[in-house]
């Protein structure tokens, strides 16, 4: 089974859902960019999303590259807290056109054909030391996100608002799969 994404605005579960597979056993990649953000600010760096957009985007796009070949060569359903289109469905809410080029160069990434969304969900969206953005924000992030995945041809679920148990359930139903 090729590599499954996990992708949503900020603030809307995602990370809980990939934790919640993790401790089930299902393998997963977490997201690259709060750790990159967290570097950056305890080296007191300017490679960040508000200082430095597109070399931040540069950085998380390479990260994730790495994290598809990594998981490509892993066996059964493997998770990925974001896929490389994020960084375009981002550039998206920020009001960046993409050209056919650009889109074109990403078709053709080997995830697995569903992505599963955490759309966004204000009764449990906050900020913290690495969420910088406001819901409205996480809103136009959701948008972006959507857009970008639709126009690479994959099959978008958005995941109810439901518990994080619920939601792992859901997307193993819909996959028809388990850990093996």
């Amino acid at each position: 089974m090729k590599p499954i994404v996990l992708t949503g605005p900020p603030g809307s579960g995602k990370t809980s859902l990939i934790s919640a597979l993790e401790a089930d056993g299902f393998p997963v990649f977490h997201e690259i960019s709060r750790d990159i953000i967290a570097r950056e600010k305890e080296r007191d760096g300017d490679l960040l999303p508000w200082k430095d957009h597109e070399g931040f985007h540069r950085e998380v796009v390479r990260g994730r590259k790495q994290q598809l070949k990594e998981a490509l060569a892993l066996k059964g359903p493997v998770f990925l807290d974001r896929g490389v289109p994020d960084g375009f469905g981002y550039l998206l809410a920020e009001g960046s056109v993409l050209t056919q080029d650009t889109v074109g160069k990403l078709k053709g990434l080997p995830y697995h054909n569903q992505v599963f969304f955490t759309p966004p969900w204000e009764a449990i969206f906050t900020k913290d030391a690495q969420r910088w953005e406001d819901f409205e924000h996480a809103e136009a992030i959701h948008r972006g996100l959507v857009d970008i995945y639709e126009r690479l041809g994959f099959e978008i679920h958005l995941l109810p608002f439901v518990s994080v148990q619920e939601r792992m359930e859901h997307i193993l139903s819909v996959l028809k799969t388990d850990k093996t």
